[in-house]
């Protein structure tokens, strides 16, 4: 499984810099009732990644992944081809000068705050460009159902940082970790583009190699 780990981990994490959903927990965990808002925000991003892990998951067992190297094989090339387009997208187009997704603004009701949540991963090309060949390294990985499961919940857990860290500070310190957490929204938006060019190319260069390298 370490090595399983050693493929899933660094495209969860690179997931997880999602400065869109960053922006909108904080927005959540700002106003009245925030721990029952995040939560709620938390639990309905968590919606679209169990959705998309499932399917990838049977669609990989339909195929049989992990006993058709071929297969896995040209599924990493075009996810490769992907996240080098995302990359490329970043590089030659400039974005606007207002954050993306700022402009939403999330409802006080927590029952709204789980749709508003599970709308903002289904539209969040971010962490899914990179969450969708993390789940398909475990599809084809040859472990048994519970270590995949096992990888899988931790991927999940990891790609939903942006929404859990900013939750767990603000139930802990909540007037300490506003100074840090708009420091690393800040951030976020100024590097966000910067980073998606690295980690789309980094990221979509490592797939296309290794899928060319099963092919051979």
């Amino acid at each position: 499984m370490g090595s399983l780990l050693a493929e899933t981990i660094p495209l969860a994490l690179a997931g997880a810099v999602s400065p869109i959903l960053f922006v909108e927990v904080l927005a959540v965990i700002s106003g009245p009732q925030r721990l029952r808002r995040g939560l709620a925000f938390a639990a309905g991003a968590t919606i679209p990644l169990i959705a998309v892990a499932t399917l990838v998951l049977l669609a990989g067992d339909a195929v049989s992944l992990p006993k058709s190297p071929t297969a896995t094989a040209v599924i990493d090339i075009v996810l490769g081809a992907a996240l080098l387009a995302f990359g490329a997208s970043a590089l030659f187009h400039a974005p606007r000068h207002k954050e993306a997704g700022a402009g939403r603004q999330p409802s006080k009701d927590p029952k709204r705050t789980f749709v508003f949540g599970i709308g903002s991963m289904t539209t969040n090309v971010t962490t899914l460009a990179f969450f969708i060949p993390a789940v398909k390294q475990i599809g084809s990985a040859e472990v048994a159902v519970e270590e995949r499961l096992l990888v899988t919940a931790l991927t999940i857990l990891i790609v939903l940082a942006p929404a859990l860290v900013p939750l767990a500070a603000a139930a802990v310190a909540p007037d300490a970790s506003t100074r840090a957490l708009t420091g690393l929204r800040d951030f976020l938006h100024d590097r966000g583009r910067g980073l998606r060019i690295v980690l789309g190319v980094g990221f979509g260069v490592w797939l296309l190699a290794k899928g060319i390298g099963e092919l051979s």
